[in-house]
């Protein structure tokens, strides 16, 4: 067993916080119980398994990445190179940009749309898909993604899966018996997991500004003002009158920048459809593709909407994606045209200016001439709106949402979470929502290295001996919680950090109630209020575990350590409340 030497580190300030939107019809609470969250995390499980797929080796995740927006991570690193998604398949590319499933959730069926689009809803690029459930089912059998040749083929590795007791468990024991059944219910895991773990968490610094918690910047501040303004789209003719009476113009026509009228904060998308002229790619890798999969090759186009629901109308038209998060999933367009977003906001500011370069829209019919073209935006407009666009990032707002952000950034940097202010919402004294509890889980699911779990009654920090469940959530990799039972499935755990009055007379009793000394004590007052120096403060509190360690009585053990004994002296209030009658014990044998 080994323990941290006494350090100070740099405390990340992580105490704001805004309340998190669940996605829709999403109730973990409901009468289903542990039901329902079995079916997240067997969802996660499929949803992560890189079996599922023929060959082995790509999962949902692989082009759905967690840290790039459940996005294709791979895409971003290349640009144009690989503007498309590679297959289970090596050398098998699909022909569009995988678009992100953040916020997925919220997305209505396809449906006719009472504005200028005709169509509304449905998920991917082209709305085929009417629900989650439909859309997780759907690259499974698509032979350049997943491949897999049919369900039973799929179901066979259901069955073979480490968790297929837990599928049993969630939808019977005779469901794999059944591939029609197994694959419904793999879709419906799946989307459960979409629906809950991958919901829209509304942590940007944007929903920050709108609940009055952050300040844009001039050049933030500039792009809003452009997004929502006429000369981003339209002009006066492009502005749209809804039916609750209030006005969008611009970019804002199309990706709502407002609460709904139910509060629910701005999706940033009216899922419609457009054509907006983009050209073909030509380093779209999916013009290599075997006749088999591609039998125009080169001349392939993708006719977008009107491949779906096959209405020649909505030729060319693609769905309008999201634009939270929208930093994090170049390149962008459906098929990948454009590597950064000053390079698609350039476009559809100069699309049809004479000499601006632009080859010809793959699709020509109906293009849209309102909301991109020829919009005389200058060059620092453009550049405003890129530095609005990136205040749609999740992660922003304090707590576990900066720690999603820090590790987004520096995958391999220790990460102290603080929990600092925590108390408003974790106080036993606090009846706010969520304990301290919670919050430890949460830190580790969001990737933090080490987080605060509080001294359990031992330090100046309030809490009980109970409070050890704190630290054995974030460190062990199953866990029973005081309600539910925790697996982890090797996710990496979280390092418990004491603090909060825990000198060297402390750390026997609080190492005895915790079991173990594997934790970070940043002991500022334990080494620098010793009577020597904070240099023999630290070499007390290391002395202070081996004398747990050994299970030796701190008294009689301090007659043989020197700076343990001088912690006596150091921290004589506590000596007498914690071993009474120590000065006695410790005077030298006449």
């Amino acid at each position: 067993m080994k323990i941290a030497l006494p350090v100070l580190l740099l405390a990340l300030p992580l105490s704001a916080c805004v309340e998190a939107v669940a996605g829709p019809d999403v109730d973990p609470t409901d009468e289903h119980g542990s039901f329902t969250f079995n079916k997240i995390h067997l969802g996660r499980q499929l949803f992560h398994d890189a079996a599922l797929s023929a060959p082995a080796g790509q999962s949902c995740a692989t082009c759905h990445d967690d840290a790039h927006a459940f996005a294709d991570p791979r895409l971003a690193a290349n640009g144009k190179v690989t503007p498309t998604s590679q297959g289970a398949t090596a050398g098998l590319f699909g022909p569009r940009n995988t678009p992100s499933i953040s916020y997925a959730s919220f997305t209505p069926p396809l449906g006719a749309a009472g504005d200028e689009a005709g169509y509304a809803g449905g998920l991917f690029w082209d709305g085929r898909a009417p629900t989650l459930e439909d859309q997780a089912g759907g690259p499974f059998l698509n032979p350049i993604e997943m491949g897999n040749p049919d369900k039973a083929a799929l179901i066979a590795k259901v069955q073979a899966a480490p968790y297929a007791g837990l599928f049993k468990a969630v939808f019977g024991p005779a469901v794999l018996a059944d591939p029609d059944a197994a694959f419904d219910a793999v879709t419906q895991a799946i989307a459960t997991y979409e629906r809950f773990g991958i919901t829209g968490r509304f942590t940007s610094k944007y929903d920050a500004y709108l609940a009055g918690q952050a300040t844009l910047t001039a050049a933030e501040a500039r792009g809003l003002a452009l997004f929502e303004s006429e000369r981003s789209g339209g002009g006066a003719a492009g502005c749209l009158t809804q039916p609750n009476g209030t006005t969008v113009c611009g970019c804002a026509q199309c990706h709502p920048s407002r609460p709904a009228a139910d509060g629910t904060p701005p999706l940033f998308t009216d899922y419609g459809y457009d054509n907006l002229g983009i050209p073909a790619n030509p380093n779209n890798r999916f013009y290599n593709d075997p006749p088999v999969h591609n039998p125009d090759g080169a001349r392939y186009v993708d006719h977008g909407l009107s491949a779906s629901n096959h209405n020649p109308r909505q030729d060319g038209k693609f769905k309008a994606p999201t634009l939270r998060n929208i930093a994090l999933t170049a390149p962008y367009g459906h098929n990948g045209y454009f590597a950064d977003l000053a390079a698609i906001v350039h476009f559809y500011n100069t699309r049809d200016v004479a000499g601006a370069g632009w080859p010809a829209p793959e699709v020509a019919f109906d293009k849209n001439l309102v909301h991109a073209g020829n919009l005389g935006m200058s060059a620092q407009d453009e550049a405003d709106l890129v530095a609005f666009m990136t205040t749609l990032t999740d992660g922003y707002v304090g707590g576990p949402g900066m720690i999603t952000t820090a590790r987004r950034h520096f995958a391999n940097q220790y990460l102290h979470y603080h929990r600092a202010g925590h108390g408003a919402v974790t106080s036993p004294s606090s009846k706010r929502g969520y304990t301290a509890y919670v919050l430890a889980k949460m830190s580790r699911l969001q990737g933090a290295s080490g987080i605060h779990v509080g001294t359990m009654g031992y330090g100046k920090m309030e809490g009980d001996k109970d409070d050890r469940a704190c630290a054995y959530i974030i460190e062990r990799d199953s866990y029973q919680g005081p309600v539910y039972h925790q697996e982890w499935y090797g996710m990496t755990p979280t390092t418990p950090i004491i603090s909060g009055g825990m000198n060297a007379l402390r750390l026997p009793g609080f190492f005895e109630n915790l079991g173990h000394g594997n934790v970070i004590n940043t002991a500022g007052g334990g080494a620098y209020g010793h009577i020597d120096s904070p240099a023999a403060g630290a070499r007390s509190l290391r002395q202070a575990y081996d004398c747990w360690k050994a299970g030796a009585d701190p008294v009689e053990w301090a007659r043989d350590h020197y700076e343990f004994a001088r912690a006596f002296e150091s921290f004589p209030q506590d000596a007498d409340k914690l071993y009474p009658g120590w000065r006695h014990r410790l005077q030298p044998a006449a």
